[in-house]
């Protein structure tokens, strides 16, 4: 930041490298203290004149053309950058009444002026160099330098100016041009605060009411609200408030001051054809009385200001982050507020931020059927509202139509009965002549015991009993009763005992008690073994009638009956189906893979024996018609219900 001139000691003055240093008062400065002190004056009093920038500009200029021998001066901008490129150039425009003779002059300096912005640039200092052919001229370049400390942006406001160099030294021409651009500095600072205190103020209003709507219950009580906190934010005269997406929607909301708005009535008539306007022009509008009217909505704006009394209207349109309507405001006030540019600016931003916010509280307010009419009319979603309505009511429709519900389950096919074979007495296995998997019918050996220690105690007990039976005849002869009773007592025992052992041969074959297959039990490799009464030697089970066992799911057992029809399919014949009906379902859940399960029992026909006791597969239980919605998310709403609801 270059040194302000403001002490009546000092004066600028520019080295060889083009840098300002503090020299004495009085060095080539013709009374420079004077001349810095009204100068000074007069760029304050410029820089507080003017809060518009052309005209500011206008006063820049003429301060530097009454205290110089000014021939030309210009005004240059261009995009800050860290780097000005060779090609870059600056627009400049003269601060001067353009007539033939400044166009000339600036032809003859235009390319020593382009040389000294880019020496500027470089060194950020003011530049100087004798115009060529016209030494009595100099060309003097000064930047304004950006007095943020943490700005690293170069300049990108320069000041170039033209002089007579016969009647005042060159260091006073740079002197004054720099006094110029560290007042352009100043008043875009000023401007810039003053900008962020508006906009501060502005949001503090925004805030304020934003916290207000919070507290609101319905739509009517938020447009109140709004239009009474702008009226009394804005201090104006009236704020009329109208909501709709589009011109034809557009409705009231609320007046400030107006608790009731009589729709009939002449005002609301012509508020609502002025609050149309901005929306159909989507920009801001504004009218005064005595203004003359230009369009038609000038008319609009007109007969809005007669029918509320007030003398000034300015309408802005209501737009949200998607920069979709949502609608209008009218602020109304008298014609030199609505023609001050700060008092729009300050409307504009209030509006800005409380555009950005009405939408959500409004939403917030508004009821299921309100909020699905504004999906489908919104302009964004325009091109897809119709198609993805008619495919939402499809889908409501086909939620409806009934299909039949089907509980997925496991099954294992098992047979109806089973018959256990076991060892008739103790012995030693023989023979066993069938193994697991092999179709038997009633009656077949199965096993084949061994008889041979049974002939030897039948020989055995026929000694003995031959032996009592000569004891008993040699006591009768002999006349001892008493011998021959115990001897005839011991005949009857050996002879039951040889009938038991007759009784045993007469049955060492194990025979099947009924035809089918023989799912359990292979004594191959046990034969001469020996056996035990009842021991288990063979399972057998029919195969006319089997019985698949489906495990119903317990989330799904009260939708499962005795009686429903079942479609199984197992998996050694993938592509034929069984149907049968449940005979019984299981009272107790049983636990299998890791899942509660109740068994339900459907019996099979198995007339040629394909299904065979073990087989896996799955089943379908057909429970009945349900509607579409209900069989696809039945399941889910329990889930929540059982997670949620206690």
């Amino acid at each position: 930041m270059l040194p302000q001139a403001h002490s009546s000691d000092l004066i600028f003055n520019v080295t060889a490298d083009n840098n300002l240093k503090h020299l004495p008062a009085g060095d080539g400065l013709d009374n420079p203290v004077v001349d810095e002190q009204l100068i000074g004056r007069s760029f304050n009093e410029a820089i507080s004149a003017s809060n518009d920038w052309s005209v500011f500009l206008v006063s820049i200029a003429r301060i530097v053309v009454e205290n110089s021998d000014c021939l030309g001066l210009w005004f240059g901008t261009k995009e800050a950058t860290e780097e000005m490129e060779p090609s870059d150039t600056f627009g400049f425009v003269s601060l001067l009444e353009t007539d033939e003779e400044s166009a000339v002059l600036w032809q003859l300096v235009q390319s020593q002026v382009n040389a000294l912005v880019r020496s500027s640039h470089d060194s950020q200092a003011v530049c100087r160099s004798a115009v060529q052919g016209q030494h009595t001229f100099e060309v003097v370049v000064s930047p304004v330098l950006n007095s943020d400390a943490q700005s690293t942006k170069s300049p990108s406001i320069y000041l170039a100016g033209c002089f007579s160099s016969q009647n005042q030294a060159g260091l006073r021409q740079q002197w004054l041009l720099t006094m110029a651009t560290q007042a352009i500095d100043r008043w875009q600072q000023i401007q810039c605060q003053t900008a962020k205190d508006e906009e501060s103020k502005s949001l503090q209003s925004a805030f304020s009411l934003i916290a207000s709507l919070a507290q609101s219950s319905n739509n009517e009580d938020s447009a109140r609200l709004i239009v009474n906190h702008v009226q009394r934010t804005l201090q104006c005269d009236q704020v009329l408030l109208a909501l709709g997406k589009n011109i034809g929607a557009v409705q009231l909301a609320a007046i400030s001051g107006v608790e009731q708005i009589d729709a009939k009535s002449e005002l609301a008539k012509t508020s609502l054809v002025a609050a149309q306007q901005p929306m159909a022009l989507r920009k801001q509008l504004k009218f005064t009385i005595g203004q003359q009217r230009s369009n038609a909505e000038d008319l609009a704006l007109e007969n809005y200001c007669l029918a509320s009394s007030s003398n000034g209207v300015l309408a802005i349109p209501l737009m949200d982050a998607d920069q979709q309507l949502i609608g209008s405001i009218l602020i109304s006030d008298v014609p030199e507020k609505i023609a001050d540019v700060k008092f729009v600016e300050h409307c504009q931003r209030l509006i800005g931020f409380l555009s950005g916010q009405l939408k959500t509280v409004l939403r917030a307010n508004r009821g299921l059927i309100d909020t699905a009419m504004d999906w489908v009319t919104d302009r964004k979603r325009s091109e897809l509202a119709k198609p993805a309505m008619i495919a939402a009511c499809v889908m409501l429709v086909a939620m409806w139509i009934p299909l039949p519900y089907r509980v997925a389950c496991d099954c294992e096919i098992q047979p109806v009965l089973r018959r256990y074979v076991a060892s008739p007495y103790e012995g030693v296995l023989q023979q066993s002549l069938v193994e697991s998997g092999d179709i038997v019918d009633a009656g077949q050996v199965v096993a084949r015991l061994d008889g041979r220690a049974l002939r030897v105690e039948l020989a055995g007990v026929t000694a003995e009993f031959e032996g009592a039976k000569k004891r008993r005849d040699s006591s009768l002869a002999t006349g001892n009763v008493a011998e021959s009773h115990i001897a005839t007592s011991e005949m009857s025992r050996h002879e039951a005992q040889m009938t038991i052992i007759k009784e045993r041969l007469e049955h060492l074959d194990v025979r099947s008690p009924l035809a089918g297959m023989v799912v359990a039990g292979d004594l191959e490799k046990a034969t001469g073994a020996p056996l035990e009464m009842g021991q288990t030697l063979f399972e057998v089970a029919p195969l006319e009638t089997m019985v698949a066992e489906v495990a119903i799911p317990e989330s799904e057992i009260d939708y499962v009956k005795a009686g429903m029809v079942v479609d199984i399919k197992v998996n050694a014949f993938p592509f034929k189906t069984f149907a049968a009906e449940i005979v019984r379902v299981q009272p107790r859940a049983e636990v299998i893979n890791d899942q509660s399960v109740f068994v339900a029992e459907v019996k099979l026909a198995n007339e040629n024996r394909q299904l065979r006791p073990g087989m896996q597969g799955s089943a379908k239980v057909n429970t009945g018609w349900s509607p579409v919605g209900w069989n696809l998310f039945h399941r889910p709403w329990e889930s929540v219900r059982y997670w949620t609801v206690w």
